[in-house]
């Protein structure tokens, strides 16, 4: 493949000064040649109709004088060129055959084939002609099976494209089902921690209130137990002292008093302990039922 290349150089050169001395100054020298690539990498180098554009460091009036009219008259030439050889050309209407010849031979070598020689004989040209033809059908069938290619690939991609779309909106509408279901889920857990913590705490109070009763009553069962024992050492005396009184003068009316309150305060004592018998059932029973329902 063959293209347009720009270079730059530099080089010392001696420019004669204002005075008539010579001097040698630092020049730059700018590049512009065709050039033959192969696989990008530049194989040949043909400096035919170059520009030359000084720019001397020093007195660079007396030499860019010089060289004005011939650059100018090259640069004009040379983009002419560089035009002819890349644009497109027009087909030609006429019966000019050699000069068909040439704008295909153009056309074929800014495609990169090989141009038509047209120093040699007709049968040569017509066999580089042939030969170009077939290299340009088989460019461009590579180019439709690889458009056929690309657009098959388009539409698989495309076809793969929507069902994974199709894929992701269905995991993102599970996602926010998840998602919601996961926030009533952590709502109830909430929920029902707090109604454990009250649970607790109900508990705790109910337990410090069943102790604070418990300690009440087991102080009044020592109180009753204790009267109990008052009690039975007076009727224990009582009964001393009656069986000492009996005789002619024993006071039976003092014994039944003291017998009458005696069974008063043994009837107040049982009813005393049936109540905290029941007090206490009551109390197991409540306990019971609170632990079964933590």
């Amino acid at each position: 493949m063959s293209g347009i290349c720009f270079v730059t150089a530099k080089a010392r050169m001696q420019v004669p000064s204002t005075e008539g001395l010579i001097t040698e100054e630092v020049i730059s020298v700018h590049f512009i040649c065709t050039a033959s690539f192969q696989n990008n990498i530049l194989v040949d180098l043909v400096l035919e109709n170059c520009i030359f554009v000084f720019t001397v460091m020093g007195a660079k009036e007396d030499c860019v004088q010089y060289y004005l009219d011939e650059v100018e008259a090259e640069v004009e030439d040379t983009l002419q060129k560089i035009d002819a050889k890349y644009s497109v050309a027009t087909p030609q209407t006429n019966d000019d055959f050699d000069q068909s010849l040439a704008v295909l031979s153009q056309e074929l070598d800014s495609l990169g084939l090989p141009p038509l020689d047209l120093s040699q004989p007709f049968e040569n040209q017509f066999r580089l002609l042939v030969d170009g033809a077939h290299s340009l059908v088989n460019i461009c069938r590579t180019t439709v099976v690889q458009t056929k290619n690309a657009s098959t690939e388009s539409r698989v991609i495309a076809a793969k494209r929507a069902e994974i779309q199709s894929i992701n909106n269905d995991l993102k509408a599970k996602i926010q089902k998840n998602e919601e279901r996961k926030n009533v889920f952590e709502n109830q857990i909430c929920r029902l921690k707090t109604e454990l913590q009250k649970a607790k705490q109900r508990e705790e109070e109910l337990k410090r209130e069943l102790q604070t009763t418990k300690r009440y009553y087991q102080t009044k069962e020592k109180g009753y137990l204790h009267d109990i024992r008052r009690l039975i050492k007076e009727n224990q005396k009582l009964q001393e002292k009656c069986r000492l009184d009996i005789n002619i003068h024993s006071n039976d009316d003092v014994i039944k008093n003291v017998l009458g309150r005696y069974k008063e305060n043994e009837q107040v004592l049982k009813d005393t302990i049936s109540k905290m018998i029941d007090e206490n059932r009551k109390l197991l029973e409540e306990n019971l039922h609170l632990r079964e329902q933590t």
